[in-house]
């Protein structure tokens, strides 16, 4: 069910990509009707939820995607996710609705916004660092192009901005999950075991610096002060769709983050610093 919650803007993006001789009208209700499904899938999700224990997830799915590097598409929810994937798709239905007035390649923007509902999703659900790092970095390249294609103002120089500041971050925020990866007594990128093992207690140095780079690469994408700048340009020049989206789902990525990865999977080292 998560799954087909995840793919299924996907699937209808990839159909409306390919099919350009879909008229405009029938585009814009694609992404209505789409959307309006998977929010359907959602009050699925929620109204047979379950809190999971402590260490499992609930609607939970696991196959083996790169078994040699500790790293599986697992996905699940609990009552910290299944919320914000609820508001996901909320905010995308809303988008989906208001823009059926638009006449401005509606056929490629909802394709686009499909893409990325399926992402932001993905990242919500995701119970392994590398598919949490795959999903984040594609929102970077789906917002980019939503504010560089539909914006307005000098739309091209904020979403270059925005790309630029939460790309480098991305990069820092795969350092820190390679140093929770090596750090393991068995190395693994999935979140549970990592939340379980809590691999670097007891060590305070290395725990403050592998914080520090998932700090950092949060911290862009919340955007927290200093790494704040890129917000007010990208708000100001992206069309109101993008802008709702940034704010009620993408600026909610790098906070989510803080609470599902650095403070369980390093507790010691986020008490040390509580005070930054």
């Amino acid at each position: 069910m998560l799954s087909a919650i995840v793919f299924l803007p996907l699937a209808a993006a990839l159909l409306l990509l390919a099919a350009p001789a879909i008229p405009a009208r029938v585009a814009r209700w694609i992404w209505v009707a789409v959307a309006a499904a998977d929010l359907m899938l959602v009050a699925m999700i929620w109204a047979n939820f379950e809190e999971p224990a402590a260490d499992r997830l609930a609607f939970e799915e696991r196959v083996e995607w790169i078994p040699g590097a500790g790293s599986s598409y697992h996905i699940g929810v609990d009552g910290l996710s299944l919320p914000l994937v609820a508001m996901t798709a909320i905010v995308f239905l809303a988008c989906a609705v208001f823009a059926l007035r638009n006449d401005d390649r509606p056929r490629i923007q909802a394709a686009l916004f499909l893409f990325l509902q399926s992402v932001s999703l993905g990242l919500f659900v995701a119970a392994d660092l590398i598919l949490f790092f795959v999903f984040f970095d594609l929102s970077i390249v789906g917002m980019y192009f939503v504010i560089a294609g539909w914006g307005h103002g000098n739309a091209r120089r904020s979403a270059l901005k925005f790309f630029l500041y939460t790309f480098l971050g991305s990069l820092a925020l795969l350092l820190g999950f390679i140093g929770l990866y090596v750090s393991a007594e068995t190395p693994t990128f999935d979140m549970i075991e990592l939340t379980r093992e809590m691999p670097l207690q007891g060590n305070p140095l290395a725990g403050g610096l592998v914080l520090a780079a998932i700090l950092i690469g949060l911290a862009v994408k919340t955007p927290t002060f200093p790494f704040h700048t890129w917000l007010p340009s990208a708000h100001t020049d992206a069309p109101a769709i993008g802008s709702a989206v940034l704010a009620g789902v993408l600026l909610k990525m790098g906070t989510y983050g803080f609470v599902r990865i650095a403070m369980p999977m390093l507790p010691e080292a986020w008490r040390a610093w509580a005070w930054l």
